[in-house]
């Protein structure tokens, strides 16, 4: 997607196709200096897709952006974080401490995880970046609709999307090879 365009009436194939397209209109039209952009994409085949390397991923992606409102004990966090537990991976929760703390450094963040269900411990994937959610921080999150996630987020926004009857049936029919569904006016 170009710069200045908008996400009204595109025609996507997938929830992580529409998170990607997202996320380029985020860094074509969103990005400066006092805005963070970060992403995961999660996956089931990746058995490293776990809680904490997806919140060290997220970490990882505020700490690189240049600011030089940063202080510089961000370093000396995850040095003692690591040399604390050696060669284990610190969890999650202790990534999300020093995320919190980056993140107030930005008057706007943006993150987007995609795929939520496919996190081989989803539950406290979703706990640890619910908890981002604050002043300026805005998620999107998409998953397939599994109950527990379902009911987790159940009195947040939330937008639906699913293919028409009528046109799963035309695609069956058809010899195409791919169905895509338009999702329009997502302003």
């Amino acid at each position: 997607m170009r710069a200045g365009h908008n996400i009204s009436e595109l025609c996507i194939p997938s929830l992580t196709l529409y998170s990607s397209t997202v996320i380029d209109f985020l860094e074509c039209n969103m990005c400066d200096d006092d805005t963070a952009i970060a992403f995961v994409y999660c996956n089931y085949k990746e058995a490293h897709h776990t809680p904490s390397n997806l919140v060290g991923s997220i970490l990882q992606q505020v700490a690189t952006k240049e600011s030089s409102a940063f202080p510089l004990e961000l370093p000396e966090k995850l040095i003692k974080l690591h040399t604390e537990y050696g060669v284990e991976r610190p969890p999650a929760n202790e990534f999300t401490k020093i995320l919190k703390e980056r993140l107030r450094f930005f008057s706007r963040v943006y993150i987007v995880v995609d795929a939520l269900d496919e996190c081989s411990e989803w539950e406290i994937l979703q706990d640890e970046t619910r908890s981002l959610a604050t002043d300026g921080v805005k998620l999107l999150i998409t998953s397939r609709p599994i109950k527990g996630i379902e009911d987790f987020f159940s009195l947040e926004a939330r937008l639906a999307i699913s293919a028409v009857d009528s046109d799963v049936r035309e695609y069956l029919k058809g010899g195409s090879a791919i169905l895509w569904i338009c999702f329009a006016h997502l302003h």
